[in-house]
């Protein structure tokens, strides 16, 4: 039994959804269906759903149903997916969300407990989400994610006003280098969000606990302790962008401190029993944070 101080189960507790189909890793559906069994049955208190294009719900669904054998209960799921809608231009942006419920509809086997995609930064896009997740009587929160150009903040904002239950997605990293925000552009999504009063979580990159620099790319990855405590402060002491920044930055295991009672972090506290903050995040792997959070001693 992993044994985690109060405030880390809280910020961690479910805070990984896993992606194995996606790059890195890149498996294939029956290797990713078996690695997130694998997943939640080591770190259950870490794991929550699948991740998986809305287009492939039916395969992972078949692949999970072939994985569980006589061990099938038909009165549960098989998954719990948070499904991923093809990115859409401003054009077709309805049907491609449509094709993206429909296909969902198909597997009707799992639960699907979030959306997430890409949309043009329009009021139009927004309603369309709004409309298509309303009609498709799943009980989800919905992400979208508008990318680093200038104005994405003001996008969150206008997609906000246009429907108060949309949520945001951060991409905090990928294969190559211009896939990563600056701390600048990470810090303002955070603090947009949590003025906003949204849902908000993280994708990509996010393997270690701490910032750290990866000489193959030749940039500075985040680290998920970082981004995730940055979040839960905050929103906890209302903390400014530059705040956040700092947060983000850190590359000091010493500055994070964990305990039964709570959190305290660069001058900041918050109690264990209130902490709160980011959805989670999406990674393929879950060994590499597990044994990240050892090396700290935090496991």
């Amino acid at each position: 039994m992993v044994l985690v101080k109060a405030s880390l189960s809280r910020l961690l507790g479910g805070s990984i959804d896993y992606a194995g189909l996606f790059p890195p890793a890149s498996l294939d559906m029956p290797g990713a269906i078996s690695g997130y069994r694998d997943a939640v049955e080591s770190a259950e208190w870490l794991v929550d759903l699948f991740v998986c294009p809305a287009g492939r719900a039916r395969e992972a669904q078949d692949e999970a149903l072939k994985l569980l054998g006589d061990d099938y209960d038909p009165s549960a799921p098989v998954l719990h997916l948070a499904a991923i809608g093809k990115p859409a231009e401003a054009a077709d942006v309805g049907q491609s969300l449509a094709e993206d419920f429909a296909a969902l509809k198909s597997a009707d086997k799992v639960e699907v407990e979030a959306f997430e995609v890409r949309l043009p930064r329009n009021e139009g896009s927004i309603r369309s989400l709004k409309k298509q997740a309303e009609k498709s009587g799943y009980d989800l929160q919905t992400f979208v994610e508008f990318g680093w150009e200038e104005g994405f903040s003001e996008a969150m904002e206008m997609a906000a006003n246009t429907w108060e239950e949309v949520g945001f997605k951060a991409r905090t990293g990928g294969v190559t280098a211009d896939l990563f925000p600056s701390p600048e552009q990470l810090a303002e999504f955070i603090v947009t969000a949590v003025s906003l009063e949204v849902p908000y979580k993280f994708t990509a990159g996010l393997h270690e606990p701490l910032r750290h620099f990866d000489a193959e790319l030749g940039i500075n990855r985040f680290g998920f302790l970082n981004v995730l405590a940055a979040s839960c402060l905050a929103e906890s002491n209302a903390l400014g962008r530059k705040r956040v920044q700092e947060i983000l930055e850190s590359e000091d295991a010493s500055q994070f401190e964990f305990s039964d009672e709570g959190l305290v972090a660069f001058g900041c506290q918050v109690d264990a029993c209130t902490l709160h903050g980011a959805s989670g995040f999406g990674s393929c792997s879950i060994e590499e944070p597990l044994e990240g959070l050892e090396r700290l001693g935090l496991l």
